[in-house]
């Protein structure tokens, strides 16, 4: 019998037991129960995140949640007839973290199936997700270690935002996945790191042509001292606060790599070096090959999602001194190995 399982039987036995009013939600049939429950929207959240999950898993994590919502509908009831207001604020929490979590099952299972994800508000239910996790975590500690409901200590995070403005003027917009940008139009990156990590930041042009932004010494003759390691809760601006990329008149495709990795990557920075000091066309060509495998290879996927507990926005500078505060977005890596984990940003420009 497995985990979830025993927990399961056991707050099934236990509802069976007259509990007082006031106890109701702090028994222990319903510590485990929760406790498993979120363990289900736990795995759910991280696999999503690092775009990961087979049929097997998640047609089991479905039947569990199937189970696991019947069960909670005998707590409801019981919470209701014993008047116990708290049993129910607890309850009601975690309904919803148990539809959030199916929606998510159900979007996953479509990618699988190969069919075009339909899931409202997904970044709204993805944050909540975290939300209801870390509050269980910092609330029943020992309860989330049984479960193996956590914060994994590998994963790094940033404040993030990918942002451009059409021309160089007007308002900052969101350089979403996708997004259509045009020659002349300027973009940014700007993170600010929840830990001291290393980070790698390369562009592939649509001349093919790969350019490490992260780190910089300086840029077209300006000075932006760009460093590794990055420093905890210090902002960063991507090339510079009063600076911005601009596109020119190649177009094609655009692609971004962001990488957060716990340790320096000697072997990535050997390799650009290795690209700076090619000269002629076969080396740069494997050089460039060596070092396009580099930037993905093993390393685990990371998301970005609307930061639910953002309570500041980063203030951006534009090229002409202009302030713009834009809603931070998280950047949320699951950076298991030492070479850490890197998220993709693909952009057109026509």
């Amino acid at each position: 019998m497995n985990k979830l399982s025993k927990w399961m039987l056991i707050a099934s036995l236990c509802l069976g037991i007259s509990v007082p009013a006031q106890a109701l939600w702090q028994a222990a049939a319903w510590k485990a129960f929760e406790s498993a429950a979120l363990g289900v929207a736990g795995n759910t959240f991280y696999e999503f995140i690092k775009q990961n999950g087979d049929a097997e898993k998640i047609a089991q994590w479905q039947q569990d949640l199937t189970n696991i919502s019947t069960q909670l509908v005998s707590y409801k009831e019981s919470a209701a007839t014993a008047d116990d207001p708290q049993a129910q604020t607890e309850i009601a929490r975690l309904q919803r973290t148990l539809v959030d979590t199916k929606n998510l099952l159900d979007t996953m299972k479509a990618r699988l199936d190969k069919v075009e994800p339909r899931v409202d508000n997904l970044e709204a239910e993805l944050a909540q997700i975290k939300i209801h996790l870390q509050s269980f975590v910092a609330q029943h500690p020992k309860e989330a270690q049984s479960a193996g409901v956590k914060l994994p200590q590998s994963a790094l995070q940033f404040d993030i935002n990918y942002v451009y403005r059409p021309g160089g003027q007007g308002e900052l917009k969101p350089l979403n996945e996708g997004a259509v940008l045009h020659s002349g139009d300027h973009y940014k990156l700007v993170f600010t790191p929840k830990q001291t990590a290393f980070v790698y930041i390369f562009q592939r042009d649509s001349a093919n042509k790969l350019q490490q932004l992260f780190p910089m010494q300086q840029m077209g003759g300006v000075v932006v001292n760009n460093h590794n390691p990055v420093q905890a809760g210090k902002t960063y601006s991507i090339p510079a606060a009063d600076k911005s990329f601009y596109l020119d008149n190649q177009t094609g495709t655009e692609t971004l790599y962001f990488i957060a990795a716990p340790e320096q990557d000697q072997e990535l920075e050997a390799q650009y070096e290795a690209l700076q000091k090619a000269h002629d066309k076969p080396s740069m060509q494997v050089a460039s090959a060596d070092l396009t495998r580099a930037l993905t290879r093993t390393r685990g996927a990371a998301g970005i999602i609307a930061d639910p507990l953002a309570k500041m926005k980063h203030s951006i500078q534009g090229d002409d001194g202009q302030q713009f505060s834009v809603q931070v977005d998280e950047f949320f890596g699951q950076c298991e190995q030492a070479n850490g984990c890197v998220q993709v940003r693909t952009f057109m420009h026509q």
